[in-house]
């Protein structure tokens, strides 16, 4: 069984609590670092939450988070000396982020480092995201041909393309087949070729992640190096959705699994229809009918598309959507832990009561 979270972030502030005598405490220097794609404000209000309810200085860097991992060390190396924190700062870092904390670790001290979610042994999505956004846009592309096909055969019977299209633009499909374009364009650019270090640098077989992280030497600078892993429940449905539109993936997950369900029901139903005798007509029902099922079936592999490409093709493992707990794996931590829950991965703002725990629990930080 998954382990969770130990205890919420409330009830380890009240056993944590210290009596009215005790002397004050120095605020500890966190440096939450975010991940690809994102910014400072990707965090959300979590660094100054915590920093009103622990003893910690939060910070807040914005690093050029797709440029080559060195870029990005660099960059957090000034931000520190910048802030006088070089040496005296916990290094949270989320995803992406978690590489940067490690190869600054690996350069000079530090009071601490943390990696959650991060892609420690790689990712595989960026190695395979763009066959998967050519799935999408074949499928949705698919989708509107076949539903413009038998709509306009069904009301006018045999047609040409001329008057399929025609169908098409009546119909408004062009706005979701644009949209589902967009989409497909949008991750294949932010999870793999589309910056520097997704193109060259996180893919599990690269120089990078096979040679020069595990040789990074942080565990000679740094003591305390927490791996923190995340699942999301029901990894293997709706992932396209959740990493896209978190808040309302369940709604599109339903609705894609209605429109399958719809598209199965019409196959039979066009398969079944009378011909009258007309062999053309018959024909027509059985080509109409196979599109259908064709469609139906490459609708319904998109949540095992989605899962093989966060996975690499050929297996579907326990992720958070964007990063299987196996690759997120630290293999040079002193500690680890393993949360889940319904969060996915673009998601961490939501998880303020876990970052709260690992602080407390491995890095001694305690509430004020």
């Amino acid at each position: 069984m998954r382990p969770t979270a130990s205890a919420s972030l409330g009830l380890l502030l009240t056993l944590s609590g210290a009596p009215a005598f005790a002397f004050a405490q120095a605020d500890q220097p966190v440096v939450f670092v975010h991940g690809l794609n994102a910014n400072s404000s990707s965090w959300g209000s979590v660094p100054s939450n915590l920093a009103t309810l622990l003893h910690i200085v939060s910070y807040t860097p914005t690093l050029p988070s797709t440029a080559y991992y060195e870029t990005q060390r660099d960059s957090l190396i000034a931000y520190l000396s910048r802030n006088s924190i070089s040496n005296s700062s916990i290094l949270f870092g989320w995803s992406n982020g978690g590489i940067d904390a490690r190869l600054v670790g690996g350069q000079q001290a530090l009071a601490g480092l943390a990696t959650y979610a991060s892609p420690n042994r790689g990712a595989p999505i960026v190695d395979d995201v763009a066959y998967f956004a050519s799935d999408v846009a074949g499928i949705v592309g698919s989708a509107a041909l076949t539903a413009a096909d038998f709509l306009y055969y069904a009301f006018h019977g045999p047609e040409d393309d001329s008057d399929v299209w025609a169908a098409l633009e009546y119909a408004g499909v062009g706005t979701v087949t644009d949209a589902a374009y967009g989409y497909a364009y949008t991750i294949a650019n932010q999870y793999g070729a589309g910056s520097a270090v997704g193109g060259s640098e996180m893919g599990p077989s690269t120089t990078f992640m096979t040679s020069t992280l595990p040789s990074a030497g942080e565990s000679a600078h740094v003591s305390t190096r927490v791996g923190v892993t995340w699942e999301t429940d029901d990894y293997y449905s709706g992932g396209m959705f959740k990493i896209a539109t978190p808040t309302n993936a369940d709604d599109w997950t339903s609705a894609w699994l209605f429109a399958t369900g719809q598209a199965y029901f019409f196959a039979e139903y066009v398969a079944g229809l009378p011909d009258y005798g007309d062999g053309d007509i018959y024909e027509e029902h059985l080509v109409e009918a196979e599109d259908l099922y064709i469609l139906a079936d490459n609708m319904a592999y998109l949540d095992e598309d989605w899962c093989e490409t966060v996975s690499g093709y050929g297996a579907c493992l326990a992720s958070d959507e964007v990063l299987p707990v196996y690759y997120q794996t630290y293999d040079g931590a002193t500690a680890s832990t393993n949360f889940g829950g319904a969060v996915v991965h673009t998601n961490e703002p939501l998880q303020q009561d876990e970052i709260g725990s690992v602080l407390q629990t491995y890095f001694n930080v305690t509430s004020r």
